[in-house]
Parts: C-alpha cells; sequence; structure tokens
C-alpha cells in the first residue's frame, strides 16, 4: 500500500476512533484491508521508517499524527497491552496527579492490572503494570472515572492508590497524609 494511502486511512480510522495505538492485528483489519500479509509487512516497516508510526513494542504501533484529544499515550498504550484485563492508574502516577505525593511522575505511568505485571520501557516512556487480584466491584467507589474524552483508564483515589503502593511494597514516605485527608474532604463536598 501507498504511504500517502496509509496515511489517509490512519488518519480516518483514529479521527473515527479516538485511537492512536494500534496492534498489528488492528491495521491489517482496518488501514490495509485486503493486502496480503507479506506486504502488510512491508507498509507497516515503511510507515516506521518514515515517521508515521512509532514501534512501542513487538506488535504495537503509535500513529504520529492522530489527534490525541488530550488523552494520555501511556494510558492508551496500557489499555492496549491489557485489552482484556480490568485496568485502573494508581500507585505514584495516581497519587501525582492527586499531588499527594512530594515527587513528580515524569516519563511514564503505573497501572494496576488483572492482567499480568509488565514494565515496558517505550520511545514515550516507562508503562509499569502491575498485577493486582482486585475486581471492578471491590474497588468502583474508590475510584474516580474521568470523562471519556479526558482520560483512557480510570483513575484511583488517593485512599486506594495508597493502599495499591504499600501492598505491592513500594515507598510511602513520600506521601502527604495530611493532604489526602484534605482531598477527601473536597471530593465529599
Amino acid at each position: 500500500m501507498k504511504s500517502s494511502l496509509f496515511r489517509q486511512s490512519l488518519d480516518a480510522i483514529s479521527k473515527a476512533t479516538g485511537r492512536s495505538v494500534y496492534t498489528t492485528g488492528d491495521l491489517r483489519c482496518t488501514a490495509m484491508r485486503g493486502d496480503t500479509p507479506r506486504s502488510a509487512e512491508k507498509t507497516v516497516a515503511r510507515a516506521v521508517r518514515d515517521g508515521l508510526l512509532v514501534r512501542v513494542c513487538k506488535g504495537l504501533y503509535a500513529y504520529e499524527y492522530a489527534p490525541r484529544r488530550g488523552l494520555s499515550i501511556w494510558e492508551e498504550i496500557a489499555l492496549r497491552l491489557r485489552p482484556k484485563a480490568f485496568n485502573y492508574v494508581s500507585l505514584e502516577s495516581a497519587l501525582s496527579s492527586w499531588g499527594v505525593i512530594s515527587q513528580e511522575m515524569l516519563g511514564g505511568i503505573t497501572v494496576m492490572s488483572t492482567g499480568r505485571s509488565l514494565m515496558l520501557r517505550t520511545p514515550y516512556g516507562i508503562i509499569d503494570i502491575t498485577h493486582t487480584a482486585k475486581r471492578p466491584a471491590d474497588v468502583a467507589t474508590q475510584m474516580v472515572i474521568p470523562e471519556p474524552w479526558e482520560c483512557w483508564l480510570p483513575y484511583a483515589k488517593p485512599r486506594l492508590a495508597a493502599a495499591d503502593l504499600r501492598r505491592v511494597g513500594r515507598n510511602v514516605d513520600l506521601i502527604d497524609w495530611d493532604e489526602i485527608r484534605e482531598v477527601e474532604r473536597e471530593m465529599a463536598e
């Protein structure tokens, strides 16, 4: 497939779905429908070489020109890595977004998932997925589910994120517990 046609297909798909991260299978079923497997492989390799796609990891690609609408590429990658699992932003990422930890989360995201644990270094930063046995019903009231155009994943409220951090054995010394109580008071109002 010609690069210009491939880009037009990706533009249309990303605008229609809001997605910017695709598996090889997604690309074959949508943007390269009708191409032979060999031709599809060459098209993807050429798109990576030309900077149209970024290889996130084996079989997962980010479309560089997709309109991201403020959504986190990290969240979308995490979701695509564990599409059948229950996933939510927690640990240092959630605590940092709530402003209750004295370190800023830069260059990645921490996600709890019912899928396998994984730490993946990508061109966009580190995706740290930690396994949890918690079911959605167990933690539903302890999460904030953002508007769909803001985020791909729900966020743990500060107390759940702190509990997750303690459970997985990470440092909880940086947490400002007074700030957690303040955030909880504000959320209750």
